[in-house]
């Protein structure tokens, strides 16, 4: 997917260099999508040795799905649930500065619709099920 995603980009570039775009714009496509590429290659290989855990069942809570930050996603940002108040840091899958999905340590996550943050990754948004989070930038 990331080739075809590549090879998209490089296509785009030549059909708009023939036909005198400027190539300012695709520099800086192609830019973020190797930004986006190494921050996932960084992840894995960040996380190719985490050993999970069997799930302990003395406990409430299930083992097997805790992840190490940064594991996931393409950023950790410290992020705050305005409902409950709760603040932590979780994973974040971004595109630029817009977040499509937040990582739970523990398992799952939550898809963001419309998400765009500042440059500094700041703001406020509103997830698929109506509750609202601050993003306080990045880990």
């Amino acid at each position: 997917m990331k080739a075809f995603s590549l090879s998209v980009i490089a296509g785009l570039a030549a059909a708009m260099a023939l036909a005198g775009c400027g190539s300012e714009a695709v520099a800086k496509a192609a830019d973020a999508e190797y930004e986006q590429n190494r921050a996932e290659r960084e992840s894995w290989i960040r996380c190719a040795d985490h050993e999970w855990q069997a799930d302990d069942a003395s406990t409430t809570d299930d083992e097997s799905n805790d992840q190490e930050l940064g594991c996931f996603g393409s950023i950790t940002l410290n992020v705050t649930n305005q409902s409950s108040g709760n603040s932590y840091p979780l994973d974040a899958e971004t595109q630029g500065y817009v977040v499509e999905q937040v990582y739970f340590r523990r398992g799952g996550n939550v898809d963001f619709p419309d998400c765009e943050l500042e440059d500094d990754y700041t703001g406020e948004c509103v997830d698929e099920g109506g509750n609202w989070w601050t993003f306080n930038g990045p880990q």
